[in-house]
C-alpha cells in the first residue's frame, strides 16, 4: 500500500506512454515494451490486465491485453507468474454498483475481488487525481460502477512453454 500511496501523491509518476495518440499497432508495440518489463524486472507473481474487449472498448486497454497474450503465447512470461484478465460486462451490470455482487458470485470466474470501504475511498481518491480526465460520465463511473467495488478475472492461457515439433 505504501507504493500506491506514493503514486497517489504524484499521479504523473505512473503515466504510461500508451496514452499518446496513434495507431493500434503503435499501441500494441508500446504495450509489449511496458508489459514485459515489469514482469521480468520485478519477478511479478501475477499480472492483472484488461480482457480482449478492454472493459469499455478503449484501444489502449485492448492493446495491453493483446500484448500480454502475445507474450504469454511465445513464452516470455516467467513460469511462476499468473496472468489474469478483467472481465468486461454489459452496461446494465456495470452500473449496478454493489447490487451486482450476487451476480458476480454466481457467474463463473477464476478470481473475484471485492473491495472494502477503505479500498473504495482509496480508489476514489486515485480517480480524482486525474482531474483533466474527469468528464461527467466518469463521475457516474466513480459513484455507480461495479468495477469500483467488485472485479472478476479469468486466467489468460499461457499455452505450452516448451513445445517441440519434430
Amino acid at each position: 500500500m505504501e507504493h500506491l500511496n506514493g503514486l497517489l501523491s504524484n499521479p504523473e509518476a505512473h503515466q504510461s506512454p500508451l496514452h499518446q495518440p496513434g495507431e493500434q499497432a503503435y499501441r500494441q508495440k508500446k504495450a509489449l515494451k511496458y508489459q514485459l518489463s515489469p514482469a521480468k524486472l520485478h519477478s511479478a507473481v501475477s499480472v492483472l490486465t484488461f480482457d480482449g474487449r478492454g472493459v469499455s472498448g478503449h484501444s489502449n486497454h485492448t492493446a495491453i491485453y493483446k500484448a500480454v497474450s502475445y507474450l504469454a503465447s511465445i513464452g516470455k512470461i516467467p513460469d511462476d507468474c499468473s496472468l489474469l484478465s478483467l472481465l468486461t460486462i454489459g452496461v446494465l451490470r456495470k452500473y449496478l454498483s454493489f447490487l451486482e455482487l450476487p451476480i458476480s458470485w454466481l457467474l463463473p470466474s477464476d478470481l473475484c475481488c471485492v473491495i472494502g470501504s477503505k479500498g473504495y475511498i482509496q480508489a476514489k481518491r486515485a480517480m480524482l487525481c486525474h482531474r483533466t480526465q474527469l468528464l461527467w460520465f466518469r463521475y457516474l463511473y466513480i459513484w455507480f460502477s461495479r468495477y469500483m467495488i467488485i472485479n472478476t478475472f479469468q486466467v489468460i492461457d499461457q499455452g505450452p512453454k516448451n513445445l517441440k515439433i519434430y
